[in-house]
């Protein structure tokens, strides 16, 4: 059920890709991945607080994920929490300055000018085969 969940959120259907993530995470709450996917379909809905507590499970089952602390930090940011978003943001940076996410967030909430119009990326990753 979370795979499915998760190919759906990956293809733009947040509604019918959280159905499938809720019941596979009750089945199996250890899915790092599919706690972040449950992230990112919150934030599409508008639900930062949900998307806030999702992201916070999937960093919970895997603090080395600098994807996942990325999609926090722009939760926060979109949420208005500065502090908190600069604070993951430094998390995602020190587990992997150079993860594509990583960079261009960090690039879009300190306002380079190099990417102006720009807004954030929110990281799904790919599943391992």
């Amino acid at each position: 059920m979370t795979d499915l969940g998760y190919l759906l959120v990956r293809l733009g259907e947040y509604a019918q890709g959280e159905t499938y993530l809720l019941d596979g995470l009750q089945r199996f709450p250890y899915s790092c991945y599919g706690w972040n996917a449950l992230g990112v379909v919150r934030v599409h809905t508008g639900r930062l607080q949900e998307a806030v507590e999702a992201l916070t499970e999937a960093v919970r089952c895997d603090p080395e994920a600098p994807g996942t602390w990325s999609n926090l930090a722009v939760v926060y940011a979109y949420g208005g929490a500065e502090q908190q978003a600069v604070e993951a943001l430094q998390s995602a940076g020190a587990l992997n300055a150079s993860h594509p996410a990583v960079v261009h967030n960090t690039l879009v909430l300190r306002g380079d000018p190099a990417v102006a119009g720009s807004t954030p990326d929110l990281f799904i990753p790919p599943l391992a085969g």
